[in-house]
């Protein structure tokens, strides 16, 4: 998995990219547009809408931002080591 992370005037975006899957994470809805803009002009681009599932695991949205279950961390964690 690649991660790609800039920080701007405040805010963080994060790239995740995972075979042909991209991920975009974002504190800003401006850079999300800005980004997915850019992959559309380069690549052919399908936007599926907001994540439900990565990997095979399900995820959780909350007022705090996002929850992933602990067997996505721990295959993360360990394929990373």
């Amino acid at each position: 998995m690649f991660v790609h992370k800039k920080f701007e005037n405040g805010h963080k975006l994060y790239l995740l990219l995972h075979v042909d899957d991209v991920i975009l994470a974002s504190d800003s809805p401006v850079m999300i547009k800005e980004t997915k803009a850019l992959l559309m002009n380069e690549f052919r681009v399908t936007d599926l809408g907001k994540l439900h599932h990565f990997l095979g695991d399900q995820i959780t949205f909350s007022n705090g931002g996002l929850a992933l279950s602990l067997i996505f961390l721990e295959t993360f964690l360990n394929d990373s080591i």
